[in-house]
């Protein structure tokens, strides 16, 4: 007989501080223990390998944007960006077609 392996929840990163590797890691960790996915369905049900799945929990700098957004995409994260400029001025080099 073979166990189901138990998903333990993690605490939900502060979403009010800007973003980088590591803490978009941890809020792929916090919404995939959230839905109660392993690690290893979560990977299967992405597309990515289990080890792909990991270094993007794991905050790891080498990870393909491909993969990232693959993630991000099948846990249902919406990920944009903003610009916040000091001055809170804007030149042409700053739009965005």
């Amino acid at each position: 007989m073979h166990m189901a392996k138990r998903v333990i929840g993690t605490k939900k990163p502060d979403l009010n501080t800007p973003v980088n590797m590591r803490r978009l890691g941890q809020f792929v960790r916090f919404r995939r223990t959230s839905i109660g996915m392993t690690i290893e369905n979560a990977a299967g049900i992405c597309g990515v390998s289990k080890q792909a799945f990991s270094n993007v929990e794991s905050g790891l700098e080498t990870v393909k944007a491909e993969t990232i957004f693959k993630v991000l995409n099948c846990l249902g994260v919406a990920l944009w960006f903003s610009q916040n400029l000091s001055n809170g001025k804007t030149d042409e080099s700053d739009e965005w077609l």
